[in-house]
């Protein structure tokens, strides 16, 4: 078996140097990673605050309109008694007269 060659490969030949080149860009986009993904986060969690401290104003304007509207009901009725009980008396006064 003379004059055999030995198989090439067709496979690409990497250099230490090319490892740790790859390994290295590989961490710097990891890290870029995982700060954007801190940065999200940060965002969404003030963003979430705003959204309950919205919330909970919209909330507080509501129950003081309901207390606003509540205590309107109670003087207009309190009116429209007092009202009646004036024409009530007027009626009563004359039909004694």
């Amino acid at each position: 078996m003379t004059g055999l060659a030995p198989p090439k490969s067709s496979a690409p030949r990497f250099t230490a140097g090319a490892i740790f080149d790859a390994i290295r860009c590989a961490s710097s986009h990891l890290n870029a990673g995982a700060r954007a993904t801190e940065h999200a986060a940060r965002d969404a969690e003030q963003s979430y605050s705003s959204a309950l401290a919205g919330m909970r104003e919209l909330n507080m304007k509501l129950i003081e309109m309901a207390h606003d509207n509540t205590e309107a009901v109670f003087e207009l009725a309190h009116e429209i008694a007092s009202a009646e009980a004036e024409i009530w008396a007027e009626r009563a006064a004359g039909s004694l007269s």
